[in-house]
């Protein structure tokens, strides 16, 4: 099996992505990650595990990482370009884990396309409207700067 840290990262249309375990049956699963994250940004041996019983696609949406393109304003926008990415790409029905923010994206997936979605996985994420959900990027960007200035 091909190492996450030695995949390549191919393009369709704007996006960037690295595929895995292509050789394993079963749905796909289409990581969406945190606020401020990457395709690079998540840990190799954890996706190495996954792709080990799982096929993977890691995905940057538009202005993000390796993607060219603009980020959205919206959480609903950018679920749509998850949307056109999952198409494009020919899936017809995946999993979908989303950590964080990637959870938000991935709820408003299921929610434009439920025909796409077979399981929604979310981690330490939050349901729009939630309690305090509409300062996340403040709380952050924040905990960032201050960690960075205690660290010097």
């Amino acid at each position: 099996m091909t190492s996450y840290l030695t995949t390549h990262n191919q393009y369709l249309n704007q996006i960037a992505y690295r595929e895995l375990g292509t050789e394993n049956t079963g749905l796909p699963l289409v990581m969406l990650t945190h606020l401020s994250a990457t395709l690079d940004e998540w840990d190799p041996l954890f996706i190495d595990q996954l792709a080990a019983k799982n096929h993977l696609v890691v995905i940057d949406l538009p202005g993000v990482g390796a993607s060219s393109g603009q980020v959205p304003l919206t959480i609903e926008a950018m679920a749509d370009q998850a949307v056109k990415f999952i198409e494009l790409r020919g899936f017809k029905k995946i999993n979908l884990p989303g950590l964080s923010m990637g959870g938000m994206i991935a709820q408003a997936v299921a929610e434009q396309a439920p025909q796409l979605v077979e399981r929604l996985i979310l981690v330490g994420t939050g349901p729009r409207g939630g309690k305090g959900i509409d300062r996340v990027s403040l709380v952050t960007f924040t905990a960032m700067i201050k960690a960075f200035f205690n660290a010097y």
